[in-house]
C-alpha cells in the first residue's frame, strides 16, 4: 500500500515504531492504524529523521491528540453549564 520496502518495514518494526499483529506464520497484519502510522513513519524518514526523533515525534503527536481532547471535553462541561446556569435565570 505504502510501497515501503519489507527492510524498512521491519527496521520501524525493531525500533518499536509499530508492532503489527501476526499469523501463525510469520506474515505480519497491519490494521488501518498501523497503515495511518507507517504514513506519518516513511514521511519523516523522507525529511531525514532518524528513528530516534521519529519516535519522539510520534509520541508528542500522540500527547497533542490527547491534549486537545481533553480541552475539547472541559470546553463542553464548561459550555453545558453555562447554559444550565442561562436556564435557571
Amino acid at each position: 500500500l505504502l510501497s515501503l520496502p519489507p527492510q524498512a518495514l521491519r527496521r520501524y518494526e525493531e525500533a518499536g515504531l509499530l508492532e503489527p499483529a501476526r499469523q501463525a506464520g510469520k506474515n505480519r497484519l497491519y490494521s488501518d492504524q498501523d497503515i495511518a502510522a507507517l504514513e506519518e513513519i516513511a514521511e519523516l524518514s523522507d525529511l531525514g529523521v532518524n528513528v530516534v526523533g521519529i519516535r519522539y515525534i510520534l509520541q508528542m503527536r500522540k500527547e497533542v491528540r490527547i491534549l486537545r481532547q481533553e480541552i475539547h471535553e472541559v470546553r463542553e462541561r464548561q459550555r453545558h453549564a453555562e447554559e444550565g446556569r442561562q436556564e435557571q435565570k
